[in-house]
């Protein structure tokens, strides 16, 4: 593997020889800033290159956050952002540090994401440097004994969606998003999948963001209904004989949302732009804590969003504006007209970014416009 080491470099000499010491003995090939030597390319584009040529980011993060550069980061913040949906990160950060204004800013931002396996406090060189061999190589024996296929992940994240046309009833639209995950492997045995403990906790977290704080994604109101469906564990709420709420949660890990979503009335029906995004950004942050809940221990790394509206075929879409200032008047779409999955490119992004909040809400607001752009394409 290509391993690049991301840090302050002034008074962090110790801390990043003695991770290229690690990755080095574990017969990997670092790559860091001051091995470039001369480049035709300004330092800052030589640095982004190796974080893009790399397959692991190793992030050591003290109590200095360096030169501002042009944007206003740090070249090591900058390397945060480009590595952050597309590689696997391992963080380290010193432990007993008073962080300037900016450095705090940024370990508060990685520190959102999962503590575990990649994600450690050192106290010294020595101790960088053996949680460094033994991450590096617990990385490299997850990947080694079942390797991701980020194409694989995408088919499997729009099979789970739904394919019946189901009987929705009329003033709710429903949003579906999918999640697949990897690598392909069980992460909750039978015995645990039907467990009280697991449904309870599903269950609880739905009905009231009680274990992290997010907003719930179940109607308080209305009871919970669970279930095995073939090898999957369900979660459930019911209205008119209909499913008003869904969590649907497979042995490999793989996650399926289905949330209702009210329409708008006072005219045709109508879908606000804001609701999907609220209900969207709830969804993905209640599969976030779900996959920490059944994974501390981070097997897996990847994960392929896919999202679909469905059970309001005839809707419009608007925005909350463009709703108040014409009430009465809308372009529908067809009746029974199917609305076809989105995905990001690329579909497949790490788990650690999935887990960060500030990538979440990107991602929502690009799903957000690919839902838009495809419901108004099919307008007629």
């Amino acid at each position: 593997m290509n391993i690049f080491i991301s840090s302050l470099i002034s008074g962090f000499e110790e801390n990043r020889m003695a991770v290229k010491r690690a990755i080095s003995i574990l017969k990997h090939n670092p790559i860091m800033a001051e091995d470039f030597g001369a480049k035709p390319d300004s330092p800052q584009i030589t640095c982004l290159k190796g974080v893009r040529e790399s397959d692991v980011v190793i992030l050591i993060l003290g109590s200095r956050y360096g030169y501002e550069q042009q944007q206003g980061l740090s070249a090591t913040h900058e390397e945060v952002l480009e590595a952050r949906t597309t590689k696997q990160l391992i963080i380290f950060i010193q432990s007993g540090i008073e962080p300037e204004p900016k450095q705090a800013d940024l370990i508060n931002e990685v520190s959102s994401w999962e503590k575990g396996l990649f994600w450690e406090e050192f106290t010294s060189a020595e101790d960088l440097f053996e949680k460094s061999l033994r991450a590096i190589n617990q990385l490299q024996l997850a990947h080694a004994q079942s390797p991701v296929d980020p194409e694989e992940l995408k088919k499997r994240a729009i099979t789970n969606l739904p394919k019946e046309n189901q009987n929705y009833f009329h003033s709710s639209a429903k949003v579906q998003i999918s999640i697949a995950v990897g690598p392909d492997t069980t992460i909750i045995r039978p015995a645990q999948m039907g467990s009280k403990a697991l449904i309870d906790t599903m269950s609880q977290e739905a009905l009231f963001g009680a274990n992290s704080g997010h907003r719930p994604i179940f109607d308080r109101q209305s009871g919970v209904n669970d279930s095995l469906d073939s090898d999957s564990l369900c979660i459930s709420q019911s209205q008119n004989r209909d499913v008003h709420n869904l969590v649907k949660l497979s042995p490999s890990g793989d996650i399926l949302l289905i949330l209702s979503m009210p329409m708008q009335s006072g005219g045709l029906p109508v879908i606000l732009e804001e609701t999907v995004h609220e209900t969207l950004l709830k969804g993905f942050d209640y599969a976030s804590w779900l996959l920490a809940e059944i994974d501390n221990t981070q097997r897996l790394t990847h994960v392929v969003p896919a999202v679909s509206i469905a059970g309001a075929s005839s809707a419009g879409w608007r925005t909350i504006v463009e709703h108040q200032a014409s009430l009465n008047s809308m372009q529908s779409f067809g009746m029974g007209q199917s609305k076809e999955p989105v995905l990001l490119r690329p579909a497949s992004m790490v788990r650690q970014s999935f887990a960060l909040s500030s990538v979440r809400n990107s991602h929502v607001e690009d799903f957000v416009v690919l839902l838009r752009r495809l419901w108004k394409e099919q307008r007629y």
